[in-house]
């Protein structure tokens, strides 16, 4: 895997520091970088420009290995083989434009930390490397205390960064199966490569209250929409393997203590017992995936599919194990 060479001019040593964070090469003096707007600085030297390359493609690499790509599974991709992400396919070309560049030096220049700071002009990125690093500068927002800016169109309309965090998204459109379909379809190994680290997201967010019900109620909706979206969109395309993150997230969720409501009690009855059911987004999501589960189960060993089909439960089958927990979770809110 590697990126092609990058044109970019008037590169300076706070964009490479902040890159290299991005990619894992970092230190906390990156997030700092983030608390404070910087004046625009001198670029970097032809080295210096090279230094960026080489880290973008490596640490591109790098970043894929550590998301999930180092795991050995089994996609149903076309042709695809057991193993680890190099295993299952031939090196994809992860092109990088000068957009995450331009967006790095946007994040650098503003005062994002403050409650007011300028927009960010640039759209939504469709190469693979830079999708990729939009995702990676996000990470490192949210990291830094900084998830309110995702809210910029940059960040919004990466499916990576829907998929990672709606509760930051709350308000905005969401996301429909058609939005998702895609991306499902042509970067599959990006999803293959981050479902470690987009599990883990799903999981994190399933944890984040509040006192406000009405908040808490806003935030799962938008989170309840977005998996939903996902879903019909791997099953529409015929890869509802890619659903792994969601799995992985509502099998853990379900094997550790529900959520804890912090909602105001002096709330209404009504606001409390929504509040509560805003809990239940990953156990809902769990007798979905269950269902689903159930299904592939109904194919015959002539049918179409049937051996992936086996491979899915075999991979899903703590989704059995789980699925008594969730059922009892949603009961017990109900019954608020």
């Amino acid at each position: 895997m590697s990126a092609p060479p990058l044109e970019v001019r008037g590169v300076d040593l706070e964009t490479l520091i902040l890159v290299r964070a991005m990619v894992g090469a970092g230190s906390a003096q990156a997030l700092g970088l983030l608390q404070t707007a910087r004046p625009e600085a001198d670029g970097l030297s032809a080295a210096g420009v090279l230094a960026l390359r080489r880290t973008l493609g490596m640490g591109l690499v790098r970043c894929l290995a550590q998301g999930g790509g180092a795991r050995r599974e089994h996609f149903s991709a076309p042709g695809g083989v057991p193993g680890r992400l190099w295993n299952r396919h031939a090196p994809p070309t992860l092109t990088v434009t000068a957009l995450p560049i331009r967006l790095v030096q946007w994040a650098l220049r503003q005062p994002l930390a403050a409650s007011e700071h300028g927009a960010c002009a640039l759209g939504a990125a469709s190469e693979p490397g830079d999708i990729a690093l939009v995702y990676l500068l996000a990470r490192l927002l949210v990291e830094a205390g900084l998830r309110r800016v995702l809210v910029q169109r940059v960040f919004r309309d990466n499916p990576l960064v829907r998929l990672a965090w709606p509760d930051a998204l709350v308000g905005l459109p969401p996301l429909g199966a058609s939005d998702f379909r895609r991306f499902v379809r042509c970067q599959s190994v990006l999803i293959e490569g981050f479902h470690r680290w987009l599990g883990e997201h799903i999981l994190e967010a399933d944890g984040v209250g509040g006192v406000d019900a009405a908040a808490v109620v806003a935030v799962a909706e938008s989170r309840r929409a977005t998996y939903a979206a996902w879903l019909a969109a791997c099953q529409e395309e015929r890869r509802l393997d890619l659903a792994l993150p969601l799995v992985d997230a509502a099998i853990a969720a379900m094997r550790r203590p529900p959520p804890v409501s912090h909602v105001d009690p002096s709330a209404s009855a009504r606001d409390r017992s929504a509040a509560a059911r805003a809990g239940t987004v990953l156990a809902d999501q769990a007798i979905t995936l269950a269902a689903c589960l159930d299904q592939l189960g109904n194919l015959d060993f002539f049918d179409e599919g049937y051996a992936e089909a086996q491979r899915l439960r075999h991979r899903w089958a703590g989704l059995e194990r789980v699925r008594g927990i969730a059922s009892g979770r949603i009961r017990d809110v109900a019954g608020v």
